[in-house]
């Protein structure tokens, strides 16, 4: 009987480890010297429009909690093209992520894993929110 609530134990911490995770810890704010926002129609990073630059520490660390808080999405993605791209510039080159984003959602993927899809927080959303308001 031990030897059964050991092992139900340890799978069940197992499959806690393996479900859903988030992209926690992917973006380190002092690695990042600005962030671009891009208004882009595709997947190929073509027809990209400046949006806005983020480049006060408070903004990427705050770009930086959205990105790393955001919670996978579980299943298949099939999804439409992002509304924007985000770039986050700094000295060693890393992916863009990809942004879908309205009043009432708002959804990440990183362009090097375009298999899994991130929801926003609501925390999330309410600082995004705040920086889409100063791109205009």
């Amino acid at each position: 009987m031990k030897t059964y609530r050991f092992c139900l134990g340890a799978g069940l911490l197992f499959a806690a480890g393996c479900g859903s995770g988030n992209l926690n810890n992917a973006v380190n704010p002092d690695d990042i010297d600005e962030i671009r926002l891009y208004a882009t129609d595709n997947f190929q990073s073509e027809n990209l429009e400046l949006q806005q630059v983020y480049d006060t520490n408070e903004d990427i660390a705050a770009w930086a909690g959205i990105i790393n808080s955001a919670d996978q999405v579980d299943g298949m993605v099939d999804i439409a093209a992002p509304d924007y791209e985000i770039a986050l510039i700094g000295e060693e080159d890393t992916d863009p992520y990809f942004l879908w984003y309205s009043e009432d959602s708002a959804s990440l993927m990183d362009s090097a894993d375009t298999h899994t899809l991130y929801s926003i927080t609501e925390d999330g959303k309410e600082t995004l929110s705040e920086l889409m308001e100063e791109s205009g």
